[in-house]
């Protein structure tokens, strides 16, 4: 488990999981505004379903392990996993069942849930961090 915290830290994937929801969360709110540009530039991809998978995937991996990390060697705190898997959930509970008229509102809030994760796993590791200098 070690090398999983080494990863999480070198790379810093709170910051990235944080950047990686807020550009989501933009893309989502502003989808029906920037498809037919998108279109013209040759980013339609950037809507294909096999895209929005993938970046729902990369978003569970890089939550998962940021937070399992944070998790077991540093806060031992539950609210992080609670952020990321409500957020998660609300995505995928939009795909799945909600009109796509819904979707410029309730995934961005999926998003900002897991950047909320993010958020909070980053915080509790600073915590930590100043607690770990002053007990030295």
């Amino acid at each position: 488990m070690k090398n999983l915290s080494y990863f999480a830290e070198k790379f810093n994937l709170d910051k990235f999981g944080i950047s990686a929801s807020l550009l989501c969360a933009i893309h989502c709110a502003f989808m029906p505004l920037l498809l037919p540009l998108a279109a013209m530039l040759g980013l339609g991809f950037l809507w294909e379903p096999a895209f929005e998978i993938a970046m729902i995937l990369l978003a569970l991996a890089v939550g998962a392990i940021s937070i399992t990390s944070g998790y077991l060697n540093v806060h031992r705190n539950i609210y992080p996993y609670i952020f990321l898997v409500s957020g998660i959930a609300m995505i995928i509970a939009t795909k799945l069942f909600f009109d796509h008229h819904f979707e410029p509102v309730l995934l961005p809030i999926g998003a900002l849930l897991i950047v909320a994760s993010h958020w909070f796993n980053y915080r509790l590791h600073q915590q930590y961090a100043v607690k770990s200098c002053a007990a030295h």
